[in-house]
C-alpha cells in the first residue's frame, strides 16, 4: 500500500488513554508542556476518539478525530482566535475536530480540519508551562510533531 497514509493506533479497551508528546515535552489538560511522562499524571491523558469523515460520515474524506482530556473529559478546541482550549461543544463543530498526519519515526501532526492550522508548542520551548498554540502548517517543524503513547 504505497502512498497510503498511516492511522495512529487503533484504541482498545485496556489501551484507549493515550499521551500526547511533543520532541521532549507531553501535553497536559492544561494545554502547557509538562516533562512528566509517567501513566500516572493524569493531567497528560487524552482519549483520541474517531469522529468519522468529513461532516461525521466514515464514507466521505478523510478520518476526523475528536482529543478528550481524561481528566476533565472535555474535548481539545480550537477557537477563532486560534486559541487552544478544552471545552463541551457539539460533535460536528469543526473547532473540535483534528486530523492525525504521520510524518514517520511514529510521529503524527494534529492538524485542524479546517487544513490552516496545527497543534504546536509555543518557541519549540521544552519547560514546564510552555503553552501549545495554534500555528500555521509545518510537518518537518519539531514541535508540530506529537508521538501518541497508550497508557494502560
Amino acid at each position: 500500500m504505497s502512498g497510503a497514509a498511516q492511522q495512529p493506533p487503533a484504541p482498545r479497551s485496556s489501551y484507549s488513554t493515550l499521551l500526547l508528546q511533543a520532541a521532549t515535552t507531553t501535553l497536559t489538560d492544561r494545554l502547557t508542556a509538562s516533562s512528566d511522562r509517567t501513566p500516572t499524571a493524569k493531567n497528560t491523558h487524552f482519549e483520541i476518539v474517531a469522529a468519522g469523515g468529513t461532516s461525521a460520515k466514515p464514507e466521505i474524506g478523510d478520518r476526523e478525530y475528536h482529543i478528550i482530556a481524561g481528566n476533565s473529559g472535555l474535548y481539545l478546541a480550537c477557537d477563532d482566535a486560534d486559541k487552544i482550549t478544552v471545552q463541551l461543544r457539539a460533535p460536528l463543530d469543526a473547532s473540535i475536530r483534528w486530523k492525525l498526519a504521520h510524518v514517520g519515526n511514529g510521529a503524527f501532526c494534529i492538524n485542524s480540519v479546517n487544513g490552516k492550522k496545527q497543534l504546536n508548542v509555543r518557541g519549540a520551548g521544552k519547560e514546564n508551562g510552555t503553552e501549545m498554540i495554534m500555528y500555521d502548517m509545518s510537518p518537518k517543524s519539531e514541535n508540530a510533531q506529537f508521538i501518541l503513547k497508550a497508557v494502560v
